[in-house]
């Protein structure tokens, strides 16, 4: 009877100590830019954790939404020296329309979504008109 009562103790310890060890050491999906508004030309740094690395995966998808709502353009960005961190530049130089851009990183069916003001000094349709 004492050895039954031993060997449970002993079990809940183990798988407390698991489950603790595992919430304590993992991290979150996050994503986060080094910037909130950017200026057209100007690369947005986006990066973050993924938290566990999931089955050797070992890339996140990036994908862009104009301010509009539309899927804008996607990419794909390796984790750093195999951990389980991300960093990506994307660049600006053809996004013409002002507004707030939403960026989502999926990674192994998680998802994190950020977003940032996007400022085009020269929005498309914007002419220059002289007055004579």
């Amino acid at each position: 009877m004492k050895t039954l009562h031993l060997s449970l103790i002993i079990i809940v310890i183990l798988v407390v100590s698991i489950i603790s060890y595992a919430m304590f050491f993992s991290q979150p999906f996050t994503v986060k830019t080094d910037q909130d508004t950017y200026l057209s030309g100007k690369a947005i740094t986006v990066s973050g954790n993924v938290g566990l690395v999931h089955d050797n995966i070992h890339s996140v998808f990036i994908q862009t939404f104009s301010p509009d709502g539309y899927k804008y353009k996607s990419y794909q960005a390796s984790l750093i020296d195999s951990s389980n961190v991300y960093s990506y530049s994307i660049p600006t130089e053809n996004w013409g329309v002002t507004g707030k851009y939403v960026i989502k990183i999926i990674y192994d069916n998680q998802t994190a979504t950020t977003s940032v003001n996007f400022i085009h000094p020269n929005p498309m349709g914007f002419r220059e008109t002289s007055e004579g």
